[in-house]
């Protein structure tokens, strides 16, 4: 700072810059956290630092120690000068012209001999010794001269340096005032920090003595806490109780009130009891009556909402009383004699809730539509009145034919395994007719599952109540329930004689009683044990009733009885050897009784009832065959009507072939009807897993068996989709050619098709072909076939299906056939494999349709002799989706078929819903469980479907799903070309009744129907 000072002053100034440094008293330092600098300019303050080489090393005044005498501790080495700031003495030598070297003479001068106090006389010895100094004597004017000359710069030099040393005597004063300020602010802070650390002293001596506190304040808690806390309840808890909202927490808020009950309970029969304990018992009384006032009046609200208008009493069940099952286990503790009064009120309630929820839901059951009964529904009744039809009460004919001798479809209740009862509005909207087992049913599904349920609640929320006090509380709330259900019964089959209807009432019961024991709910085996103690004793009824009618027919030997009771009547009679009517109906009866007793226990008194029965059958025919006078005849009579009940045909594969034959077989009068499949459901195999087209016939010689069917079938389908509607599309196909070898083979397709007659086609030429399908590539040409379409397969089995049940068919799945052999006598046993146990059953059947697809081969070789063997082969056909937009076509397009290909190519066919999708191509595989598709078939198949579809996007195409073709033969589809196989239809030599059905591939689905014809024609042509 001084240098600036210095530097900056060119000619000596006469004003005195120095202003007076203001003092600074000790009440104007601050206090604060932060030592800040006395209020002097920066100048002044940067030049005392420059004029104080070290800090001030006095001792503090009396006034800064402590009261007890202690002082504040001393730095003891000096505060080392900034790196910025310049020695002060230096500064000042600089000022007066004093370079290093001089100053260290003047310093050892100063050592040797004191400078005198007033200089007089300034000698120049101009380098000279001292001897030639004193030799040059002669000089002396001349010396004096130079003195005078010298002392005359003295003077004038320091007249010029004046104002200088004028600053830096201001400036020195100056610093010497802020080093007094400086002293005054250090002993103030010395004061100050001697004050502190006594207050410190304080609070150290204070903290020491609060730890102590809190130390004994702890061996206080951790010896009273635990017994503090054990009869102690928090103001949460209390206030939770009081006021708080039935929750979870109200319910934690209720154990915690418990277990402090029963701990201060404890201690005050003890004998060390407390006065805390006497003091705090008053007040948990009234916490724990506070709280069963609580739980009453939720409770009660509860119950009382469950007679609410169309309430579902069991989400409050769960949501608002299991949730909260613990209040009623603390009431029942706390107040046993209110907890019983609120389980009776909840008793009454849901007795009146089950008892009017019933009664309306038997209302809506009364109102469906069941077949009526009258006494000509007995073997022995008249069977011109049976014909007419059922006659409703009132004089109204039933809306739809009821045969109660047959038991068809009606077995499907006992195989459902939908165990949802139906809803009263769908009851009461229904205006089908139906047996006397779906009233039945649904009521008892409905009670089956409401007893468990309440069970299982009342097990659950009335846990306090013993085993044998649920179950008669149970009893107590459905008594009203079960009375409705035995009232139901008796009105059902009071008046009934069907007897197939009652026996499926008793399985249906049975069912209910497994149902119950699966669910441990043993609380309505007194109500299954009284349903089947109406049921039996009426089913036994019912076949006395019929044993009587046969009785009664027997006993009549006027001529118009016989004739009433005879297929033929008059003089017809004696001459006719054909079967009975009462025959078909014993048949039938007895094939119904069987099936629904096919797990019935030794016990029961089915068996005891079918041999009176069929004793008064069997004394029925030999009466009728009395009547005529040839012997052969009566014989030939007895015959017949014996083969008639025991008539069996075996349905082997349930694909749409064989859902076809069996469908028309089991329209035959006096025909018992199975289907055995080994899957779980019909059609799961080719059926499923085919292109799903409706052919027109077009490829196969026409005296082939697969033209003349397709071409029937065809027809027949288009018929039959058309009256049920089947979902099913008449689309046409085009068959496109890209060469002129192409265009021949459509040609020739072409003249054969127009030669069959029934299978139009057509050629279109390339404008129409633009105009209609521009995206169709075809080079050299096109043939329409007019009659092609597509239908949906699993829609068309399962009305087969249906329809097959609906004549009196069954189907048996799940059964694996795995042994046929004929049987002395007639007749051939299959042996199978069914269940999920795989359980080894087996059947007799007169006769054997092996309409198995896959497994057709097997099935023969089971039964015919080696040399008769068929070894199978097997067309894997990969199909493949498209999930672009973009090329669409309306049409079926198919390439040319080439002889040797084994199929119609990979073609374009359409989906019900008009997507397209594309295959299929043939692999030859030795496995028919190979449906896996394979990425190497879609490479093959894009160039082909590129060929006549160009527009398409390859990356769109993709694997879809496989199917397999039974063929006989590796070979061509054409009807030119090598290896053509057929379809083989026909009834093995030496095997009466067992019919082969081989090689079904395409076009079985189109000929399906056709085929069912072909098979009854043979059987009884």
């Amino acid at each position: 700072m001084w240098r600036d000072r210095i530097s900056g002053q060119s000619t000596p100034s006469s004003v005195n810059r120095a202003p007076s440094l203001p003092r600074r008293s000790s009440s104007q330092l601050s206090r604060g956290p932060y030592n800040n600098r006395p209020g002097a300019n920066t100048k002044d303050s940067s030049t005392s630092l420059l004029l104080t080489p070290s800090d001030s090393s006095t001792s503090l005044s009396a006034a800064a120690r402590g009261p007890n005498g202690t002082g504040l501790r001393q730095t003891s080495g000096q505060r080392p000068r900034p790196v910025t700031v310049s020695d002060p003495l230096e500064v000042l030598n600089g000022i007066i012209g004093i370079n290093k070297s001089e100053k260290a003479g003047l310093q050892l001068s100063s050592q040797l001999e004191p400078r005198p106090e007033e200089l007089i006389e300034v000698i120049e010895f101009d380098g000279l010794s001292l001897e030639e100094f004193v030799a040059k004597a002669d000089v002396a004017p001349t010396r004096k001269t130079k003195r005078s000359e010298v002392n005359a710069q003295t003077v004038k030099q320091f007249e010029q340096e004046r104002d200088k040393f004028q600053d830096l005597h201001t400036s020195i004063t100056g610093c010497d005032d802020v080093s007094k300020s400086v002293e005054l602010y250090l002993n103030d802070f010395q004061t100050e920090l001697g004050a502190v650390s006594a207050e410190i002293e304080t609070l150290q001596t204070r903290s020491t003595q609060l730890n102590a506190m809190l130390d004994n304040r702890r061996n206080v808690e951790r010896l009273l806490g635990p017994a503090v806390e054990e009869i102690s309840i928090s103001p949460k808890t209390v206030r939770t109780i009081v006021e708080g909202p039935m929750d979870e927490n109200w319910v934690r808020a209720l154990n915690e009130i418990d277990a402090r009950t029963a701990s201060i309970e404890a201690k005050a029969s003890s004998s060390s009891g407390f006065k805390a304990i006497e003091d705090v018992r008053p007040l948990l009384v009234d916490v724990k009556n506070k709280a069963i006032e609580r739980i009453r009046d939720y409770l009660v609200s509860q119950i009382r909402a469950m007679r609410s208008p169309n309430i579902n009493s069991q989400i409050i069940q769960q949501q608002r009383l299991v949730k909260f099952k613990d209040l009623y286990t603390y009431l029942s503790k706390a107040h046993p004699d209110l907890a019983g009064q609120i389980a009776q009120a909840y008793i009454n309630t849901m007795r009146w809730y089950y008892t009017s929820n019933f009664t309306r839901y038997l209302q809506a059951l009364e109102k469906i539509k069941v077949y009526p009964s009258d006494r000509n529904e007995v073997l022995g009744g008249d069977a011109s009145a049976h014909r007419t039809g059922n006659i409703l009460p009132g004089g109204r004919a039933g809306s739809a034919a009821h045969d109660p001798f047959s038991l068809g479809r009606r077995i499907d209740i006992l195989r459902n395994t939908n165990q949802q009862a139906l809803s009263s509005y769908l009851a009461e909207q229904d205006n089908a007719y139906h047996g006397i087992e779906v009233p039945f049913r649904n009521f008892n599904v409905a009670l089956v599952d409401n007893v468990a349920a309440e069970y299982s609640f009342l097990t659950e929320f009335f846990s306090p109540f013993t085993f044998h006090e649920i179950s008669r509380k149970v009893v107590e709330i459905f008594q009203a329930v079960f009375a409705l259900g035995q009232s139901l019964t008796k009105k059902l089959i009071d008046n009934t004689t069907d007897s197939l209807g009652v026996l499926i009432c008793v399985r249906l019961n049975q069912h209910s009683a497994f149902e119950l024991q699966r669910r441990k709910v043993p609380v309505a085996d007194s109500y299954v044990n009284g349903i089947n103690m109406h049921l039996w004793p009426r089913f036994q009824v019912i076949m006395d009733l019929h044993g009587e009618s046969l009785k009664r027919a027997g006993s009549n030997t006027g001529r118009s009885a016989v004739s009433a009771l005879s297929l033929a009547g008059g003089d017809d009679l004696k001459q006719s050897s054909a079967p009975h009517f009462l025959t078909q109906r014993f048949g039938q009866l007895l094939h119904g009784i069987l099936v629904l007793s096919s797990d019935a226990g030794d016990d029961e008194p089915v068996a005891n009832s079918l041999a009176r029965l069929r004793s008064e059958f069997d004394t029925l025919l030999a009466k009728l065959s009395r009547n005529g006078t040839d012997a052969k005849r009566r014989e030939r009579f007895l015959f017949n009507n014996y083969s008639l009940i025991l008539t069996i045909i075996s349905v082997i594969g349930a694909g749409v072939v064989g859902l076809s034959v069996a469908r028309q077989l089991a329209a035959r009068e006096g025909t018992s009807t199975i289907l055995l499949e080994r899957h779980d459901a019909p059609g799961t195999e080719t059926s499923s897993r085919n292109s799903e087209v409706i052919h027109a016939g077009l490829y196969y010689p026409a005296s082939s068996l697969k033209t003349k069917l397709c071409i029937r079938g065809r027809n027949l389908l288009y018929e039959l989709c058309s009256k049920h509607a089947i979902p099913h599309r008449n689309t046409k196909k085009w068959i496109v050619a890209q060469t002129p070898e192409q265009w021949e083979a459509c040609l020739r397709v072409h003249t054969h098709a127009q030669a069959l007659g029934d299978a139009p086609t057509r050629l279109v030429g390339a404008a129409e072909a633009a105009a209609r399908e521009p995206d169709v590539k075809a080079d050299a040409g096109i043939v329409e076939s007019e009659t092609t379409g597509i239908v949906d397969s699993h829609s068309l089995m399962t009305y087969l299906h249906g329809d097959f049940e609906d004549r009196g068919g069954d189907c048996a799945f799940k059964t694996q056939v795995t042994g046929v052999e004929p049987v002395v006598g007639g007749g051939y046993k299959i042996t199978a494999v069914s269940g999920e146990d795989g359980s080894e059953t087996s059947i007799t059947a007169d006769t054997v349709i092996n309409s198995a697809g896959h497994g057709a081969c097997a099935i023969n070789n089971l039964l015919l002799p080696p040399e008769r063997h068929r070894i199978p082969h097997y067309a894997k056909g990969t199909y493949f989706s498209y999930s672009a937009s973009r090329p669409r076509t309306s049409v079926l397009v198919y390439p040319v078929t080439m002889p040797g290909h084994g199929g119609l190519g990979t073609h374009l066919t359409l989906d019900m819903g008009g997507r397209i999708r594309f295959g299929p191509d043939v692999e030859w595989v030795d496995d028919p469980n190979d449906l896996q598709p394979s990425s190497t078939r879609l490479e093959q198949a894009i160039p082909e479907i590129l060929s006549y579809m160009p527009g398409v996007d390859p990356s769109a195409i993709a694997l879809d799903y496989c199917g397999i073709r039974p063929k006989l033969g590796r070979g061509g589809a054409v009807n030119v070309g090598q290896g053509f196989q057929d379809f083989i239809i026909e009834e093995e030599e030496g095997f009466p009744g067992f019919v082969n059905l081989l090689g079904i591939e395409s076009p079985g689905l189109t000929s399906c129907l056709a085929i069912g014809e072909m098979v009854d024609g043979m059987l009884y042509r």
